[in-house]
Protein backbone atom coordinates (compact mmCIF):
# COMPACT_ATOMS: atom_id res chain seq x y z
CA UNK A 1 0.00 0.00 0.00
CA UNK A 2 1.35 3.41 -0.87
CA UNK A 3 1.71 6.10 1.74
CA UNK A 4 -0.62 9.05 1.39
CA UNK A 5 1.36 12.08 0.26
CA UNK A 6 -0.43 15.29 1.27
CA UNK A 7 1.75 17.24 -1.18
CA UNK A 8 -0.21 15.58 -4.01
CA UNK A 9 -3.55 16.92 -2.77
CA UNK A 10 -4.88 20.11 -4.27
CA UNK A 11 -7.45 22.16 -2.38
CA UNK A 12 -9.28 24.02 -5.14
CA UNK A 13 -12.67 25.71 -5.22
CA UNK A 14 -13.91 25.24 -8.77
CA UNK A 15 -16.19 27.91 -10.19
CA UNK A 16 -18.94 26.21 -12.25
CA UNK A 17 -18.07 28.31 -15.29
CA UNK A 18 -14.61 26.66 -15.41
CA UNK A 19 -15.92 23.08 -15.62
CA UNK A 20 -15.34 21.69 -19.10
CA UNK A 21 -17.77 19.35 -20.86
CA UNK A 22 -15.56 16.33 -20.05
CA UNK A 23 -15.84 17.02 -16.30
CA UNK A 24 -12.34 18.40 -15.93
CA UNK A 25 -10.97 21.75 -14.82
CA UNK A 26 -7.65 23.40 -15.65
CA UNK A 27 -6.27 25.42 -12.74
CA UNK A 28 -4.34 28.65 -13.18
CA UNK A 29 -1.17 26.63 -12.46
CA UNK A 30 -1.98 24.36 -15.40
CA UNK A 31 -3.11 21.29 -13.43
CA UNK A 32 -5.91 19.26 -15.02
CA UNK A 33 -8.34 18.06 -12.36
CA UNK A 34 -10.86 15.32 -13.16
CA UNK A 35 -13.85 16.03 -10.92
CA UNK A 36 -14.92 12.39 -11.03
CA UNK A 37 -11.84 11.54 -8.96
CA UNK A 38 -12.21 14.35 -6.42
CA UNK A 39 -13.92 14.71 -3.08
CA UNK A 40 -16.72 17.27 -3.16
CA UNK A 41 -18.11 19.24 -0.23
CA UNK A 42 -21.90 19.06 0.00
CA UNK A 43 -23.92 22.05 1.24
CA UNK A 44 -24.16 20.22 4.59
CA UNK A 45 -20.35 20.17 4.86
CA UNK A 46 -20.15 16.45 4.13
CA UNK A 47 -17.26 15.18 1.99
CA UNK A 48 -18.51 12.86 -0.71
CA UNK A 49 -17.30 11.24 -3.91
CA UNK A 50 -19.01 10.83 -7.27
CA UNK A 51 -20.39 7.32 -7.82
CA UNK A 52 -21.30 7.86 -11.45
CA UNK A 53 -21.76 10.59 -14.01
CA UNK A 54 -24.64 11.08 -16.42
CA UNK A 55 -25.59 13.75 -18.92
CA UNK A 56 -28.83 15.67 -19.30
CA UNK A 57 -29.59 14.21 -22.73
CA UNK A 58 -30.55 11.00 -20.96
CA UNK A 59 -32.80 12.94 -18.58
CA UNK A 60 -34.86 14.73 -21.26
CA UNK A 61 -34.69 18.47 -20.62
CA UNK A 62 -33.70 18.45 -16.95
CA UNK A 63 -33.78 21.94 -15.41
CA UNK A 64 -31.49 23.40 -12.78
CA UNK A 65 -33.44 23.20 -9.51
CA UNK A 66 -31.98 26.52 -8.40
CA UNK A 67 -32.40 28.88 -11.40
CA UNK A 68 -34.69 26.79 -13.69
CA UNK A 69 -32.29 27.07 -16.65
CA UNK A 70 -32.17 23.95 -18.81
CA UNK A 71 -29.07 21.94 -17.98
CA UNK A 72 -26.87 21.86 -21.07
CA UNK A 73 -26.63 18.48 -22.79
CA UNK A 74 -22.83 18.46 -22.74
CA UNK A 75 -22.58 19.12 -19.00
CA UNK A 76 -22.04 16.28 -16.58
CA UNK A 77 -24.28 15.63 -13.60
CA UNK A 78 -22.60 13.80 -10.74
CA UNK A 79 -24.44 11.24 -8.62
CA UNK A 80 -22.67 11.39 -5.27
CA UNK A 81 -22.15 8.64 -2.72
CA UNK A 82 -24.46 10.47 -0.29
CA UNK A 83 -27.37 10.02 -2.75
CA UNK A 84 -27.47 13.62 -3.96
CA UNK A 85 -26.97 14.92 -7.49
CA UNK A 86 -24.43 17.66 -8.08
CA UNK A 87 -24.28 19.93 -11.11
CA UNK A 88 -22.04 22.90 -12.00
CA UNK A 89 -24.62 25.39 -13.30
CA UNK A 90 -22.98 28.09 -15.41
CA UNK A 91 -26.24 30.09 -15.61
CA UNK A 92 -26.48 30.78 -11.87
CA UNK A 93 -22.72 30.18 -11.40
CA UNK A 94 -23.16 27.84 -8.47
CA UNK A 95 -22.80 24.19 -7.60
CA UNK A 96 -26.35 22.91 -7.39
CA UNK A 97 -27.16 19.93 -5.18
CA UNK A 98 -30.48 18.11 -5.08
CA UNK A 99 -32.02 14.76 -4.26
CA UNK A 100 -34.38 12.79 -6.44
CA UNK A 101 -36.55 9.89 -5.42
CA UNK A 102 -35.67 7.38 -8.09
CA UNK A 103 -36.76 3.76 -7.98
CA UNK A 104 -33.30 2.54 -8.96
CA UNK A 105 -31.59 4.34 -6.03
CA UNK A 106 -32.60 1.69 -3.48
CA UNK A 107 -29.04 0.33 -3.50
CA UNK A 108 -27.71 3.56 -1.94
CA UNK A 109 -29.65 2.94 1.28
Amino acid sequence: MEENNDDENIDYCVPPSEVRSDGTVITSEGYVIDLLNCEHMSPDGELCMPVMVYRNDIRCEKDCPQCSATIADEKQIFLMDNGENCYPCADCNSWVWWEEDELWMYWLE
